[in-house]
């Protein structure tokens, strides 16, 4: 069964929207030895990404190293759920065990704004995302609100390498935060 081999899908450019996605989820929990999933300018929104989380984080126990969702219309709603089931796949899987293994994060090019980035700061402080090293949340509106938030997380995470926050109107007072 090729579901049980398969370590990378990419389907970016490929108008998925919400009847694709919700046929796509419940196979990628099939995929057992998934690691990489492009899903880049699929039009999956936050109803997709719903479903998507659910399908790798919640049933296959977060082994996924590489999730692309950019371009895709994702707004505060579908960013919350992502968080949410990180820190759900986070807690299932045991104290003893370890955190979820998604190590990049590609949301550029999505729709949400400062509450998004609030977010995905509350994702970083918890120990539910610690193996994040990679997050790229490029040409949102973030604002100075969302990068505030951001820099204030960044404290209490040491595995982030690279935080891409390009065109996100990020002025001084967003800025200040990183300079902390």
């Amino acid at each position: 069964d090729v579901a049980t081999t398969l370590t990378a899908i990419d389907l970016g450019g490929s108008p998925l929207g919400k009847v694709g996605t919700a046929t796509l989820a419940p196979r990628l929990a099939a995929c057992t030895k998934l690691s990489h999933l492009g899903l880049a300018s699929t039009r999956i929104g936050d109803a997709g990404l719903r479903l998507i989380t659910s399908a790798l984080l919640l049933a296959k126990g977060g082994s996924v190293a590489s999730l692309d969702v950019s371009h895709n219309s994702i707004g505060d709603d579908g960013v919350r759920a992502l968080v949410t089931g990180l820190k759900s796949a986070s807690a299932s899987a045991g104290a003893e065990a370890p955190a979820v293994g998604l190590a990049k994060l590609d949301l550029s090019w999505n729709s949400f704004g400062p509450r998004g980035g609030r977010y995905l700061a509350e994702g970083l402080k918890d120990t539910a995302v610690s193996s994040l090293s990679e997050l790229r949340v490029s040409w949102n509106g973030l604002a100075d609100r969302g990068a505030r938030a951001l820099g204030e997380a960044l404290a209490s995470n040491a595995a982030l390498t690279l935080l891409d926050l390009e065109y996100n109107a990020i002025k001084d007072e967003g800025a200040k935060a990183f300079a902390k």
